[in-house]
């Protein structure tokens, strides 16, 4: 049963890192509902940016990798997850990474459940 539900900017804005690493974690009792993932480049030339919904006590890699592209100078992408969005239960985490650093701005956004 769903107790409370509060829109929430999860991560950013902020560069992504050049190795994986954590935007948010899920909290422990709640459920994180992503609806939107906001990037920018920021950068001088074009870069990539990967993005893994990893599980609790895994790591980033091939099998959890759930968005990969380019982003020229300048460019922005939205990315907005229709339905309920992208869940992260308690543990869960949004990892990312970016070809170069100071290059991918990310803002994500969505709300959390308990």
């Amino acid at each position: 049963m769903i107790t409370s539900l509060e829109s929430k900017r999860f991560y950013g804005p902020a560069h992504l890192a050049t190795s994986a690493s954590s935007l948010f974690t899920g909290a422990a009792g709640k459920t994180a509902l992503v609806h939107e993932i906001l990037l920018h480049n920021s950068g001088s030339a074009a870069a990539t940016y990967t993005l893994h919904l990893v599980p609790s006590g895994g790591t980033a890699g091939a099998s959890n990798r759930i968005f990969h592209g380019s982003l020229d100078v300048d460019e922005t992408l939205l990315i907005s997850l229709g339905g309920g969005g992208l869940v992260l239960s308690e543990g869960d985490s949004l990892q990312g990474l970016a070809s170069a650093a100071d290059s991918i701005v990310a803002t994500i956004h969505g709300a959390e459940v308990s």
